[in-house]
């Protein structure tokens, strides 16, 4: 992906794209990848449960430079296996890239145990009858390069 290009300070991490978070976890939980599963929970757990539920239009901040490179390997096995035009869809937000990429190195994810069943976005919804409640700190509205509205979330 681009490194930013506009003099913007905030956010030096990027901030993603909720819609392609949605869409990178609904595919890699249907493959019958293991690191692909792995991918998932990673996913869930650090952009999905901190904000209880999410929007396509939301941007989420990443705070962790050691989260880059997880998300890029992510991405890129969301896209690898997608038609040419997934490639359109950006991880990040337009506007807010990271403003640096740490070197690549080898990544070591665990293995969250047992298998697991696809996911899919209404899940995050509804649980157990009850509406999930958003969860996180709003950072504010930003207008991405596209003019979309996007609500950033930490």
């Amino acid at each position: 992906p681009p490194l930013r290009q506009n003099a913007e300070k905030r956010w030096p991490h990027g901030v993603l794209s909720g819609g392609t978070v949605i869409d990178m976890l609904e595919y890699l939980s249907l493959t019958a990848h293991a690191s692909d599963y792995v991918f998932v929970m990673w996913l869930q757990r650090h952009y999905i449960q901190p904000f209880g539920r999410i929007e396509r239009l939301d941007g989420l901040l990443v705070t962790h430079d050691q989260d880059l490179e997880i998300l890029h390997h992510a991405y890129e096995r969301y896209i690898a296996s997608q038609s040419p035009r997934t490639r359109l869809q950006r991880l990040y937000v337009p506007g807010l890239e990271p403003r640096f990429l740490p070197p690549p190195s080898a990544i070591k994810l665990e293995d969250e145990g047992p298998p697991y069943n696809a996911w899919r976005a209404s899940e995050m919804y509804f649980k157990n009858g009850n509406e999930v409640k958003r969860k996180g700190v709003c950072e504010g509205l930003w207008v991405d390069e596209r003019k979309w509205d996007r609500m950033l979330w930490s």
